[in-house]
């Protein structure tokens, strides 16, 4: 009689899973349940394209950066294109400054 693993194997986890939009919505205890509409529509355009070279990514501020460049990261990490590491600047705090009229 064959074995079927599929029987003994577990559920995909944020380690083997390979599209970004999946990897979100594995992990566990998110702020959010949900990534926005423009960052769903980032990283399923990067997937569909993830085996060309030099892809740019052009989001707005506040759009959800961080979290589509972590999850591109890790999808790359699953699919043996690692080590990586993502660099970000720190937040920089905006001074206003008013002139006398």
């Amino acid at each position: 009689m064959p074995l079927d693993f599929s029987k003994i194997t577990g559920p995909k986890t944020v380690d083997t899973l390979e599209n970004p939009k999946e990897i979100f919505s594995a992990l566990p205890n998110k702020e959010y349940n949900y990534l926005r509409d423009v960052q769903a529509e980032v990283l399923g355009q990067w997937f569909d394209k993830k085996e060309q070279k030099d892809i740019r990514l052009k989001m707005n501020t506040g759009g959800g950066k961080t979290i589509v460049g972590l999850l591109i990261l890790k999808s790359c990490i699953n699919r043996g294109l690692g080590p990586g590491v993502y660099v970000a600047p720190p937040s920089v705090p905006m001074t206003v400054r008013q002139r006398p009229c």
